[in-house]
């Protein structure tokens, strides 16, 4: 007798190999085997699963523009079930509460517009309650609902979009300006202080240098140009002067 220690779940392992082994007593004692090959049945055990995330009404909120004709899909549900076969099988249909102008397709999981819609609809939320169930004995279910908001034009939609929901969602914009602003200024003082160096260390060699300049007795070193020549202090300010308007623009 083949006895599970366990529950067989399909979804889990559809398929078991076992091999069975026969021992006699006789000596020497002779052995035979059988391979087993365990199919496990599907049973309806799995609930239907929506496979988008479900919220609250606010996140399965959907803006219509109105006037809209009818025929017109506002939104798709669609579900998984993990079971097999007949079981798995799942059609859409609306609950009784939420008809109003709306049609599910039964297989499609569609919600689309039955009749016209116009401004008269109001801008009040509508809800409308799906239920989605397999064909399994006994019959399992789940169900979403839906918010429609009626508009009359897409300006409000953009609008309402781009409007911050609360000041902790205003909070990041604020601090990534933040962040921006004082790296630009942190890039400013540097290049300032680097002005500043370089002024001062050319004006310390120009100093250095003042002696062989106007020593007795020695050559006065000039700086030659296509303009004309310079003593070296007075080139050396040209070239302080070009250095700082070069950083400064």
């Amino acid at each position: 007798v083949l006895v599970m220690k366990v529950p067989l779940d399909r979804e889990e392992n559809p398929v078991h190999h076992l091999v069975l082994t026969a021992t006699d007593g006789g000596e020497p004692k002779l052995t035979g085997t059988l391979q087993l090959v365990i199919n496990v049945l599907d049973v309806d055990d799995n609930p239907p699963v929506f496979n988008q995330s479900i919220g609250s009404l606010e996140e399965n909120l959907i803006l219509l523009v109105v006037p809209m004709m009818p025929g017109h899909i506002v939104g798709k549900i669609h579900a998984l079930d993990a079971d097999s076969g007949y079981n798995a099988w799942l059609s859409y249909e609306l609950l009784e509460e939420s008809h109003g102008p709306w049609t599910v397709g039964q297989y499609s999981g569609e919600v689309s517009t039955k009749y016209p819609l116009d401004e008269s609809e109001g801008s009040k939320i509508q809800s409308v309650l799906v239920l989605v169930k397999d064909h399994g004995k006994p019959q399992l279910s789940a169900t979403v609902i839906l918010s429609v908001s009626f508009v009359t034009s897409i300006i409000a939609i953009k609008m309402d979009v781009n409007l911050p929901r609360s000041e902790e969602s205003f909070m990041p914009l604020v601090d990534s300006i933040n962040i921006y602003l004082i790296i630009a200024i942190c890039s400013v003082s540097s290049l300032f202080l680097l002005t500043t160096l370089i002024y001062v260390a050319l004006q310390c060699h120009c100093k250095a240098k003042d002696p062989m300049v106007y020593g007795p007795g020695m050559a006065t070193l000039v700086c030659a140009s296509e303009v004309g020549s310079w003593f070296y202090s007075n080139c050396y300010k040209v070239i302080i002067f070009f250095l700082v308007n070069s950083f400064i623009l």
